[in-house]
């Protein structure tokens, strides 16, 4: 039976991923809530707004909202869709019903107008809701996906950030495309041929780089702080696929100013051999040799 617990507070909680999309911004959310709470008399105690995927119950805003519900501090909550609880159906009917309704909290969904209950007819409401979404989240996603790949075709870039030795960027926002910056490729071919071939170790190409004055990566790039090379940038360099024409994009997204990882079945993986500075032999052969030739440092990450 459902006991509605009254005395506590009434949260409203917008989520957005990182896809920008109007539709969905936490400012339309807000919009969305309030005008709702106007409507039915009801005060808004508090604002929980996060930006982040909802395949995941792994969330900042959903487990601040999670630690009051356990707290007994919450008495409704208004959200804009259901899909703001999660992209699954699975998800979301586990909030609905462990979270939210076994509390005694209402909630109140806006855009349906709808006040999900304990009672079996709400219930189902709720389900096809979640469904429903998630389905739309599916095409979404696939038209999505259509879209990058047709972009990738054209030879259109979609990623973000500085490029790696031996690459360049060329054109602006939506016009940019990758090319082969020929000399940095030639370091790049040579630290694989010293690997690959001559089974040179890492640390006699580190000294001969810098006793020769060739600029790092980074101090190509010219970032703050910058030194010569070390073992590290050589083993980038041999692990990166792209050097062999296999690259991807998206693997990452910006909230906030920080990158954190997509999650994989966004990523867009595509060959280009137009864009390979060795071929996949060699590079091959320079990664059976890493593990002898390049120091077992940590911290390391693909980009």
């Amino acid at each position: 039976m459902f006991n509605h617990n009254s005395d506590g507070l009434t949260i409203a909680y917008l989520r957005t991923s990182h896809e920008k999309d109007d539709n969905f911004s936490l400012k339309s959310q807000e919009k969305e809530v309030k005008d709702y709470a106007q409507r039915n008399g009801i005060t808004i105690d508090r604002v929980i707004t996060e930006t982040f995927t909802g395949t995941t119950l792994e969330r900042p805003g959903l487990e601040k909202l999670v630690k009051l519900i356990h707290a007994g501090k919450v008495a409704q909550i208004i959200i804009w869709r259901v899909d703001r609880l999660s992209r699954t159906a699975h998800h979301t009917m586990w909030v609905v019903g462990e979270y939210i309704l076994k509390n005694g909290i209402l909630l109140h969904l806006t855009d349906n107008n709808h006040i999900v209950s304990d009672e079996f007819s709400s219930r189902v409401l709720i389900s096809l809701y979640a469904n429903a979404s998630q389905e739309e989240h599916a095409a979404i996603k696939k038209r999505t996906q259509n879209g990058r790949m047709a972009k990738l075709a054209s030879g259109a870039y979609l990623g973000q950030g500085t490029m790696i030795l031996g690459y360049k960027k060329i054109g602006k926002k939506h016009d940019t495309v990758v090319a082969v910056d020929e000399d940095e490729a030639k370091i790049a071919a040579l630290i694989f041929d010293l690997v690959g071939n001559d089974q040179t170790p890492i640390a006699d190409i580190v000294r001969l780089f810098n006793a020769k004055g060739i600029q790092s990566p980074a101090q190509m790039r010219g970032r703050r702080g910058a030194t010569g090379w070390d073992a590290n940038n050589i083993r980038k360099i041999i692990k990166d696929p792209r050097y062999k024409g296999e690259w991807y994009q998206l693997r990452y997204m910006q909230v906030n100013r920080e990158f954190s990882n997509r999650d994989e079945s966004e990523w867009v993986r595509y060959n280009n051999p137009n864009l390979a500075i060795v071929d996949a032999d060699l590079w091959a052969r320079a990664n059976a040799q890493k593990l002898s030739n390049i120091p077992n440092e940590g911290g390391w990450r693909s980009s």
